[in-house]
């Protein structure tokens, strides 16, 4: 999973440019790539058949030379083996065989020489088949590693709970999905988690609340229990002002009305009839639900696994949030 730099504008502008220009090096510079590809086929056949004829002439070459210190060594021994044989002059024959031993020697080490240069000489190299290796660096791969980024510090304690989730969404998901974090539809409110992928839309409100959530009779309440100044066990009991329902509804709204308006062909072709997926996910460790029959939003989630009262289940992450 990509997570999305909020920084980055014209998404899909850029998608469709990176597209066009990787098309345009596979099409538009096809001929001239062949052709030249081809003229490198050919100096590369001429320069590898030149490098045979030579390598041939050199192996008669390193085997004539191979023939002479045989050669000259067997002289050499016969100088040696002549005295004791015949009974000649000793220093005739040594000297001889000396000089023969010596030349050969040379020789020798010579064609050693000449050996290890040959096997130094660079060996004509075939050309890159432009549509067979990977000259062309794709561009799209490119494009999606500029717009990842990684999550900022976590400043509020709600920023905790929110990066958990993502988390929890990068071990589960693919780089075909996309993530945006933290972005504006209307002015005082974010929208926590917009996650785009080949499945469709989905839409996050993330809630980091511990103790007691309720909903019930179309109220959403929150009891947590805290040590007030003192150190005095306090149990609070709290209406939801800004029930989190409705809060979901309205940047689910308003995240499909953007879809809509800037980039309707992307909507209509990829999104057409498919409403904006996702809902609420609880994610403190220590809270506990009291959500019963009748709660208005189907998508209701925690990272804790664990039944809802009242029913509903409460999906861990890896369960079925995303389908």
């Amino acid at each position: 999973m990509i997570v999305v730099n909020p920084k980055s504008v014209h998404l899909l502008k850029g998608y469709l440019l990176a597209s066009q220009a990787e098309s345009q090096l596979q099409n538009r510079w096809r001929a001239k790539l062949q052709t030249a590809f081809a003229k490198r086929q050919q100096k590369y056949e001429t320069a590898a058949s030149q490098r045979e004829k030579e390598k041939q002439a050199t192996n008669r070459d390193i085997l004539t030379g191979v023939i002479y210190v045989l050669g000259g060594v067997g002289i050499s021994v016969v100088c040696f083996l002549v005295p004791l044989l015949f009974h000649s002059s000793a220093n005739f024959w040594k000297i001889v065989g000396a000089i023969t031993l010596t030349l050969t020697s040379m020789l020798g080490t010579g064609l050693g020489v000449f050996w290890l240069i040959q096997l130094t000489l660079p060996k004509p190299q075939p050309p890159a088949n432009p549509f067979q290796s990977d000259i062309f660096s794709p561009i799209l791969p490119q494009w999606k590693t500029a717009l990842k980024t990684s999550l900022p510090p976590a400043i509020q304690a709600g920023d905790v709970g929110e990066h958990a989730f993502i988390r929890n969404l990068q071990l589960m998901l693919g780089n075909d999905y996309f993530l945006l974090s933290g972005i504006q539809q209307r002015h005082g409110e974010d929208v926590d988690v917009v996650l785009i992928g080949p499945k469709g839309v989905w839409v996050f409100e993330v809630k980091y609340w511990s103790g007691t959530i309720r909903w019930r009779s179309g109220q959403w309440s929150r009891t947590k229990t805290y040590h007030a100044p003192g150190g005095i066990p306090t149990t609070e009991q709290k209406t939801i002002s800004q029930p989190p329902d409705k809060q979901w509804q309205r940047v689910a709204a308003d995240v499909s009305k953007s879809i809509q308006i800037r980039c309707p062909e992307l909507g209509a072709r990829y999104l057409g009839g498919i409403a904006i997926k996702g809902g609420l996910v609880f994610t403190h460790q220590e809270a506990n639900y009291e959500i019963g029959p009748g709660v208005p939003i189907a998508g209701i989630f925690s990272m804790v696994a664990g039944p809802f009262a009242g029913g509903h289940p409460r999906f861990p992450i890896g369960g079925k949030l995303i389908q």
